[in-house]
């Protein structure tokens, strides 16, 4: 499989696939696309030379009249000469001057106005539901409000779980540890403030709402990556877990020092299954499964990640290692942030960029 990362439009999309095709001696190809863009995608595959025959898919996450309405007015467009991509005109396709240009925009904003309002009456009635109740959009998957108001009650509990647990700060860690902040590299320095500010986090309503941006980014990289999990791998995943955690609970409760504290932290167990909704066993365990179909992903992207980062600097190991690793993790997942289509509707969140 090869990639072609670099484009922003069908047609660089186009020029960038040729030159991969033609590094390998390709003639031909097959465009799988929605059928919808199919007639374009084919029409500038063969004006660039390629031999071309096409698949149309026609699923979509996204709502489809629009789209389709899209590319009929870009090959209205095209067709009387002008070489745009898409209605409101993609970067790099054509340069047009004088009154060519005035008689362009007056035709984007007769077709556009039409566009506009359909589209407008179509998401206030015709919306699928999750699309319509969410807080925000992340390359058109939903965040809704339940999912945001569940990831600020779990960090309030993981909080609470913290202080039951006797969890020491970072800046005790370190101080009994014998680390000193005015000593420490800048990779250092910045790994522990990223984990100081992680451990400090509570049911913060911004805080919940980028946590589960950026897990919902990770998610879908690790998708396009191939580290997809089935239901069934997430089931077994859990059972190991859960056989493992009952083995280690039942030798911990020999220790009579210990048997209080694992108490404190039951009962912590106990009121978060309770205000989390979870009215059985079966329905806890099923929540646990679906975290792990989306957690497991990230785990493997992150561990590839790492791997190949270690392999390109085999000279940095040991304490070093793990914090340049880990922040030019935070910065790989920043990048993938900007890259990342976030449409918000709640006028009071935002992407923090750490």
């Amino acid at each position: 499989m090869y990639e072609e990362v670099t484009s922003s439009n069908t047609r660089e999309n186009l020029v960038g696939a040729l030159n991969i095709m033609r590094k390998h001696g390709w003639k031909s190809a097959v465009i799988v696309t929605h059928d919808f863009h199919l007639l374009r995608a084919m029409t500038e595959a063969r004006r660039l030379g390629i031999e071309v025959s096409g698949a149309g898919v026609h699923e979509t996450a996204m709502f489809r009249p629009p789209l389709v309405l899209r590319e009929v007015i870009a090959n209205l467009v095209k067709a009387i000469g002008y070489n745009l991509q898409m209605y409101h005109m993609e970067e790099g396709d054509n340069v047009l001057a004088g009154n060519n240009r005035i008689l362009l925009k007056a035709l984007i904003v007769m077709t556009l106005l039409p566009i506009l309002a359909f589209t407008a009456c179509a998401r206030s009635s015709q919306s699928p539901k999750e699309i319509e109740e969410a807080v925000a959009l992340v390359n058109g998957q939903p965040i809704n409000k339940e999912a945001l108001e569940k990831e600020m009650l779990r960090m309030q509990l993981m909080a609470e779980m913290r202080v039951q647990s006797g969890t020491v700060s970072i800046d005790e860690f370190l101080k009994q540890s014998g680390r000193d902040w005015s000593k420490m590299s800048p990779e250092e320095k910045r790994y522990y403030l990223r984990a100081k500010r992680q451990s400090e986090m509570t049911g913060d309503k911004n805080k919940a709402f980028n946590r589960l941006v950026r897990e919902e980014v990770l998610y879908q990289e690790a998708v396009k990556e191939g580290y997809e999990v089935s239901i069934d791998e997430a089931r077994r995943r859990y059972q190991e877990i859960e056989t493992l955690s009952q083995e280690s609970l039942k030798e911990a409760l020999k220790e009579e020092k210990v048997k209080e504290e694992i108490e404190r932290l039951q009962e912590v167990d106990k009121k978060f299954q309770e205000r989390m909704g979870f009215t059985s066993p079966e329905a806890l365990t099923e929540y646990r499964v679906q975290r792990l179909m989306r957690t497991m992903p990230i785990s493997r992207l992150r561990e590839k990640f790492k791997a190949d980062w270690g392999n390109k600097h085999p000279e940095i190991r040991g304490d070093e290692f793990r914090y340049m690793v880990e922040n030019r993790w935070e910065d790989y997942t920043n990048e993938l942030l900007r890259q990342a289509d976030i449409r918000i509707k709640d006028k009071d969140l935002e992407v923090i960029y750490e």
